[in-house]
Parts: structure tokens; C-alpha cells; sequence
């Protein structure tokens, strides 16, 4: 919980099922009053005009902000100050993102070794939020962001629920990485309810036959009307749905975090009845993009960031992302490699906006974790127990068999036992009882044959969802 101190999370963590909407409520009245205050609402009406702005206009403020944010780099900041000497480039010369390619790419191995070199001198560490991310490639990474370049990102993920028809003031159900009850509970509710909000966290690491079925009474009775989490989840869950030759009608499902694959958006879609709001984001916000409603690509946010472009390696038709976050004045990232793989999508969309699209995102393809209750656990979560453990240079969770995972690391020497211990703990909060959890030290993460790499991996899951 980004606003209360890690001793009441751990408080929460172990509180009674009955007063987690309490404290979730509580929680929720003071998120909003922390982030929608005027310089949320600023943000927010100006993109809800410029989201109307011809492409030409949307890119002479993106220009704009660029050699904004370049001549505050170049003055500012230590690692761009030697890396603008190096190319022997002063920050006028960086004048419209055509100019970036004069820049190298910060790659995320780069990040790591610079860290505060990357902070501006301007701004107080007291000012800046951390965010941790493991990314595609099970490396721990922390990076830091200014308040407005948080705000901005979360003014642009309102504006996307509001081309849904959600304005918060309607019941949505969500899905995603939050710890709603301790994955021991073995009967409902799975769920916590932020009535500030009018929101119903459902639990993710109980999705199982039964809780499903009871999720979807739950549903109901709340009168929820949207979704919102991993296509991972929702998609498992409209399955269920499915199976039970039932249907969930809803107005929105918005999907984050993940790749969509298609037998999950074809769930979704026959067991909501409701236009699926793709949005592609990162911790880093670097790079934000949301579809409309008219299919699943996306349009580029052109007013936060600027996206480049450079052909995969490997996969024909793809392309690698490059995002420059035009606002995050205290840690700029400039031309930052995002790791994912997608592509240009050409000619107007159907809603009219005229900024620039992208088709979904693919990052990797990672499998569920099965528990030994029957759970399947979405590969999203297993990001949150490595945040903050020291020494992991890169890690990959595999599942051979129901009842054990085997998780092999790449680590340095600051991995030492209490941060072994620390993973190991975290692990069994997201695994439950019953999961055996073994670390096994490996000299690299072996990759597919088309060079990606895979985070999770599970044969158990396989045969559960394939057959």
C-alpha cells in the first residue's frame, strides 16, 4: 500500500477477514485524498481536450515538453550531463523526438549500475515515490518518480475508464495483485469492499471452482457493472463462467499488466457481453497506450511520453519499444528500453482520436501456477515477493508437478540467507500451505528458441488448461 507504513501492511495482512473492508475503505478515502487533488485534476481535463487534437498539434506539445525535459536532464542530472559530453550534444539540439536518435538507449542494466545518477539534483529523494518492477526478464529493478509524473499516468488511466462509460461513481470488481485475504481461507468471502471507492477486491490466489461460483454471486448481488485486472484472472474466471453455462452481463473490462491471448479475450467476451479497454503501462511510466473500445490496440498517450520503435531480432513483423517519459522530471528516462514487442498500427481509428496506435503488447509468455488446493495463481503475482530482496539478478519459477516449485536464480553476493528466507516467506504467502518451495542457484535463465524469456513456467498448468 503505497500511503501507510509497512508495519500496518503487515497488520492488515494478518487482521480478521471482517475488518479488511474496514481497512480497505479507510484506505481508499485516504488514496483519494491523496490523488485527486488539483494537479490530478489538471492533468485530467487536459487530456480530456487534447484527446480531440489534431496529430499535429498533439506533437508540438510533445516537442514542447521534450527540449523541456532535455535541457533539465542536460543541466540537471549527473549520468546525462557525461552522457550529453560523450556525444559531444548540448540539449538545443535535441529538438523534436526525430532528434532522440542522437541519444543513446538507457537499457535497464544501465539503471541498475547508475541509479541516483539518474535523479535529478534538483529534486529532494523525500519528493520521489520508488517503484520496483521485475520487469520481462525476472530482474529486480527500482526507479524513482516525481508526484506529477505519477498523477499524469493516473489522470490517463481515468480518461480511459471514461471511454468506457466508468466514472467511478458505479461498482467495479478488480482482479488483480492485491492481498485480499491470507490464501489459507478456504471458504467466502475472497473478497474486501472499498466503499469509498465502490470497489470489490476479489483475491486472486483463490481461483477455484467453488470461490469462482461464489465471486460471481457476489458479483451480482453488488450490482457491479465493470471489471478490471489481469486478463490472467478475468479471463479464468469468464471460463468458469462458461463452463457453468452462465454469464456475467457488463458494461467494461479493463485489462493491464499482462498479454491478452486469444482464448481469453474469446471468454471475456462471451461471458461479459461487454467492449474489452486494453492499457499498457509500466512502474517506470515510461510509456502509456489505451484502446478505445474499437478492438484491442492501442493509442499512444502522446502528451506523457514519446514511443520509438526498433525491429525485434528475432520475431519478423515485431518491433521492440523505446519510451521516453516526458513528465517524470526527477528520474528522467530517456529513450529507455521497455523489453516489450509489439507493432505500429496504421490508417484512423473509428473513434477519431488521432494520436498514433500500437497493436497488444507481448512481453513474455508465462504460464499459471497451480496450487495444491487446486488454485490457479496468475503469473503477475510472483512479481510482487521479489520487490525489494537484494542480490537477485534475474529468476525464473518453475513448476514440474502439483505440490512443489523450483525457483532458480541468477544472484550475486548481497543474496544472503535472511534475503533467501525473505523470498521464501513471501513465496508461501502467495503459494499457501501445501506448496513446497525450493531456490536453486543457476549460472543464467535458460530462454526459448526464439530468444524469450519466461518467468513462470508450469507443466501443471498446461494440462489444466489444455488438455
Amino acid at each position: 500500500m503505497r500511503y501507510v507504513p509497512d508495519a500496518l501492511v503487515v497488520i492488515y495482512d494478518h487482521a480478521p477477514v471482517w475488518t479488511r473492508s474496514v481497512a480497505s475503505t479507510l484506505y481508499g478515502v485516504l488514496k483519494h485524498w491523496r490523488e485527486s487533488g488539483p494537479v490530478f485534476q489538471k492533468f485530467l481535463a487536459e487530456l480530456e481536450e487534447s484527446q480531440w487534437w489534431s496529430r499535429e498539434r498533439l506533437a508540438e506539445l510533445q516537442a514542447d515538453r521534450l527540449r523541456a525535459l532535455v535541457r533539465h536532464a542536460a543541466e540537471t542530472v549527473p549520468y546525462y550531463g557525461r552522457v550529453f559530453a560523450a556525444h559531444g550534444i548540448v540539449a538545443s539540439q535535441i529538438q523534436t523526438p526525430d532528434d532522440l536518435s542522437r541519444l543513446p538507449v538507457l537499457g535497464k542494466e544501465t539503471v541498475r549500475r547508475e541509479g541516483r545518477n539518474l535523479i535529478s539534483r534538483r529534486v529532494a529523494m523525500r519528493d520521489l515515490q520508488g517503484e520496483s518492477t521485475s520487469g520481462t526478464t525476472g530482474k529486480p529493478l527500482t526507479l524513482w518518480l516525481d508526484r506529477q509524473a505519477y498523477l499524469a499516468a493516473r489522470a490517463a488511466q481515468w480518461l480511459h475508464h471514461r471511454w468506457a462509460g466508468y466514472s467511478h461513481r458505479e461498482w467495479i470488481g478488480i482482479l488483480a495483485g492485491y492481498n485480499v485475504v491470507p490464501q489459507r481461507r478456504q471458504r467466502p468471502p475472497v473478497w474486501t469492499i472499498n466503499r469509498e471507492g465502490r470497489q470489490v477486491h476479489f483475491s486472486t490466489r483463490h481461483l477455484r471452482a467453488p470461490l469462482m461460483t461464489a465471486m460471481a454471486t457476489k458479483m451480482r448481488e453488488q450490482k457491479i457493472q465493470f471489471l478490471l485486472g489481469y486478463p490472467s484472472a478475468i479471463g479464468l474466471f469468464a471460463r468458469h463462467l462458461l463452463a457453468h453455462s452462465e454469464s456475467l452481463p457488463l458494461l467494461g473490462v479493463f485489462l493491464s499488466s499482462e498479454p491478452v491471448y486469444q482464448w481469453q479475450s474469446e471468454a471475456m467476451e462471451k461471458a461479459f457481453g461487454a467492449p474489452l479497454f486494453n492499457y499498457y503501462g509500466q512502474a517506470e511510466k515510461a510509456l502509456t497506450a489505451a484502446s478505445c473500445g474499437h478492438g484491442l490496440e492501442m493509442h499512444l498517450n502522446m502528451e506523457l511520453s514519446i514511443a520509438e520503435f526498433t525491429l525485434h531480432p528475432a520475431i519478423e513483423g515485431r518491433q521492440l519499444l523505446l519510451g521516453t517519459s516526458l513528465l517524470n522530471y526527477g528520474m528522467p528516462l530517456i529513450r529507455y528500453e521497455l523489453e516489450d514487442v509489439t507493432h505500429e498500427v496504421t490508417g484512423p481509428c473509428r473513434c477519431g482520436r488521432e494520436h498514433p496506435r500500437i497493436g497488444p503488447v507481448e512481453t513474455h509468455s508465462d504460464d499459471f501456477i497451480v496450487s495444491s488446493d487446486g488454485s490457479m495463481i496468475p503469473p503477475s503475482l510472483f512479481y510482487i515477493p521479489f520487490q525489494g530482496v537484494r542480490g537477485v539478478t534475474s529468476s525464473q519459477i518453475v513448476q514440474e508437478d502439483t505440490g512443489r516449485v523450483t525457483v532458480n536464480l541468477v544472484a550475486d553476493p548481497e543474496f544472503t540467507p535472511d534475503e533467501e528466507r525473505r523470498l521464501l516467506h513471501s513465496l508461501s504467502m502467495t503459494l499457501g500451505t501445501g506448496m513446497k518451495v525450493a531456490v536453486r542457484r543457476v549460472p543464467e535463465i535458460s530462454r526459448t528458441t526464439s530468444g524469450k524469456f519466461r518467468f513462470v513456467v508450469s507443466k501443471v498448468s498446461h494440462e489444466v488448461l489444455h488438455g
